[in-house]
């Protein structure tokens, strides 16, 4: 094989890898410790303020990648009490809120909950017709914990009233949404099952 062959043959080697491999680079600093927020308390949720600016850098690889344009929030989160789990929506059951309001949980976990420690999995995202969602898929034993908290503080006070609860701290999917093209979607977990080959995550200092 002439030098020129060996040359060219490289490059396409290069860019096969990169197709087949492609590896997501974003920051270290997604890994720093952020100041508690309160923002969707309103619908009853806790969450875990994560560095905007870094998972917003993944965006336009993301675009750049899926030849797509991508909608953000404006912030980034894990959600530790989804809305849903606090208001008893799509359930016959009463909601944690009903026993525990957001107030008493927030102002319980503020000074707490970002000690929290999570590891960044993979990337990954879900499609519905011409709408595709993507998110890092993360784990943290410590956020289950604090789940468990609240499950074991619901049991305690609904013990008292002699209703029964309807929350499983064990289903729960967390996960860091970085964009959407149309909206998010919520009807389908956000697991590791949900990542791809192609979509690994390379951390730069």
């Amino acid at each position: 094989m002439s030098l020129k062959n060996k040359f060219l043959f490289f490059l396409l080697l290069s860019s096969f890898s990169q197709l087949s491999f492609g590896n997501f680079v974003i920051s270290k600093n997604v890994y720093q410790k952020m100041h508690f927020s309160s923002l969707y308390i309103e619908d009853g949720a806790l969450i875990y303020n994560v560095d905007y600016k870094s998972i917003r850098s993944l965006v336009p690889q993301i675009e750049k990648l899926y030849d797509i344009k991508l909608k953000d929030r404006g912030e980034a989160h894990i959600t530790v009490i989804t809305p849903p789990e606090a208001q008893g929506w799509f359930t016959d059951h009463r909601g944690i809120n009903y026993y525990i309001s957001a107030m008493e949980i927030h102002q319980k976990y503020s000074s707490v909950i970002q000690d929290a420690s999570f590891k960044i999995e993979c990337l990954g995202s879900l499609k519905e017709r011409a709408n595709q969602v993507f998110y890092l898929v993360v784990s943290s034993p410590e956020l289950i914990a604090i789940r468990k908290e609240i499950l074991d503080e619901l049991k305690r006070r609904a013990m008292f009233t002699g209703t029964k609860t309807n929350f499983n701290y064990k289903n729960y999917f967390p996960h860091i949404t970085i964009g959407y093209i149309d909206s998010n979607i919520h009807s389908k977990p956000k697991n590791i099952n949900t990542c791809s080959n192609i979509q690994n995550i390379k951390f730069l200092d």
